[in-house]
Order: structure tokens, then C-alpha cells, then sequence
């Protein structure tokens, strides 16, 4: 299946793409219809170059949606409608620090792709259920799976998630699990990798501060 959205409008992605780039879309969308020319716009980012030229960033945003299927009692799986009631933005140096960031900003409960309830506490069978049929937040239950021996082939196919993504799961996966094995692994490394203390404490043996997860 093939979905193809149109919007003729201000989305609620154009926004969140606004914010995340500093581009203003919604101005120059604005100016565009008034008759201006996107090289006769400034770029208020840079005040100097003209809003013909692409953002230059050196950071990675990632943007996860928001479910709340216990409230509306709707099916989660995949599929062309929109049913998330929101959505939260991460930012960072590297795609693993985005990730973890905007997972903590999900309010769920989780300090990270690893290292919380569902990490610790998800059975095999509960974590294979939720990534083959690609339920929200799926990416916490593959790195159940990662850790347990199953391969980023193995979930690539059963998601079509591309490898690239696959792999920066795996990459958290393995230094969390380094940790819990005592190795002697570079600080720096946790934080290039997004770990928060808290996942660091849970890595270490040392008990965290104990939390009311939903």
C-alpha cells in the first residue's frame, strides 16, 4: 500500500518541521502568495542568505508520535490514518541521542530506548507480537529482541523498517548491555549515544529512583 497526502494547507508536520529546522514555512508560504520570489525572501535564520537556499544544520531531529489508544479504545496498528493525538521532537548530535531524547519526551514512562520497564520486563512473545505488527512505540520491543539474539535482518523484515534505523537501535542495545557487563566502556560514548543517568544508574547495578510507571 501506497499512501500519498496532499495538503493544501499548514500541516501539523509543516510545523513541527519549522520549529525543527528554523526555516519559517509559514512566512514564506505567506510571501509566495503575496507574489514575492523565494530569492527576494531573507532567510531570518542567517538574516543574510535568501530563503532560496536550504537550511543548513548540524543537528538530527527525530519526531515520534503520540498515542493515547486506552482512552479512545482504537486499533493501534499501522496504517494510512492518522490517529496519533500528538507528537514530541528530539534533537541531537547523532541519531541515537534524537531517539532517546524524544522517548523520554514521550511521558511514558521510559528513560530511553533502553534500560526502563519495557526493556526489563517484556516477554520474547509480547516483543515479537508488538514489532510484527507494528503497534506505537515498537521500536522499545526491538530492542527487546536485539538483545535477546535476533537480528536486525530478522526485524527488517518482519517491519520494512530500513537497516539504517534498525542498526542505531542495535548500537544503544550493545552499549547498554556492555555496561551491564562491566566492560570498560568510555563515558563520553553513553552521552554520544543519548543515555540519560538514569539508564546509566540501571546499566551500573545502582538502584534508580524508584518511579510509578503507567
Amino acid at each position: 500500500m501506497y499512501v500519498i497526502e496532499t495538503n493544501p494547507r499548514m500541516s501539523r508536520s509543516s510545523a513541527l518541521a519549522s520549529k525543527a529546522s528554523g526555516y519559517p514555512l509559514a512566512y514564506i508560504a505567506a510571501k509566495l502568495t503575496l507574489g514575492y520570489r523565494l530569492s527576494e525572501l531573507i532567510n531570518k535564520v542567517t538574516g543574510k542568505t535568501v530563503a532560496a537556499f536550504e537550511p543548513s544544520l548540524d543537528y538530527i531531529v527525530v519526531k515520534i508520535p503520540r498515542w493515547e489508544s486506552d482512552r479512545f479504545g482504537i486499533d493501534e496498528s499501522l496504517g494510512p490514518e492518522m490517529m496519533s493525538i500528538g507528537e514530541v521532537m528530539g534533537i541531537g548530535r547523532t541519531l541515537e541521542e534524537a531517539w532517546q531524547k524524544a522517548v523520554r519526551m514521550l511521558d511514558i514512562g521510559e528513560p530511553g530506548l533502553v534500560g526502563g520497564r519495557i526493556y526489563h520486563e517484556a516477554s520474547i512473545e509480547e516483543a515479537v507480537k508488538m514489532v510484527k505488527e507494528r503497534k506505537p512505540y515498537w521500536f522499545l520491543y526491538a530492542a527487546v529482541l536485539l538483545r535477546e539474539g535476533f537480528s536486525v535482518d530478522d526485524i527488517n523484515e518482519w517491519t520494512g523498517v530500513d537497516k539504517f534505523f534498525l542498526y542505531a537501535i542495535k548500537r544503544v542495545v550493545d552499549f547498554y548491555e556492555g555496561l551491564r557487563r562491566g566492560e570498560p566502556l568510555p563515558l563520553e560514548e553513553a552521552y554520544i549515544l543519548g543515555f540519560s543517568e538514569e539508564q546509566l544508574r540501571n546499566a551500573l547495578g545502582d538502584e534508580p529512583e524508584k518511579k510509578n510507571y503507567p
